[in-house]
């Protein structure tokens, strides 16, 4: 039961179109390491499988429990700003440029 089998579970699922094991099997990484790239991976896979509200829970509550991750604030601003919404880009840029100039504790 290993986090990275279940991350490499679901990236194998992604690539077969199989959006909705492969949230299963990020889910299952998620809950035994809490990973910001799995849950970028998991946040796009639920998108991919037209979950969107689930999607909306998942990035509040990850910017919630994780706020100062920079790998799921770098993903958020370009992922905001490829659906053309550069104001909630740049509140997650504004997180990741606080997180990098030490503004924010680690």
């Amino acid at each position: 039961d290993d986090p990275l089998g279940w991350t490499m579970e679901g990236d194998l699922r992604v690539g077969r179109a199989n959006f909705a094991a492969a949230v299963t099997a990020y889910e299952k990484s998620l809950a035994k390491a809490k990973v910001g790239a799995t849950a970028v991976k998991l946040h796009r896979a639920l998108e991919d499988a037209g979950k969107l509200k689930e999607a909306q829970e998942v990035e509040a509550a990850w910017q919630h429990d994780h706020p100062d991750d920079p790998v799921f604030n770098y993903y958020l601003g370009d992922r905001y700003l490829v659906l053309n919404k550069p104001d909630v880009a740049e509140r997650a840029t504004d997180q990741r440029v606080g997180y990098r100039a030490g503004r924010r504790p680690i």
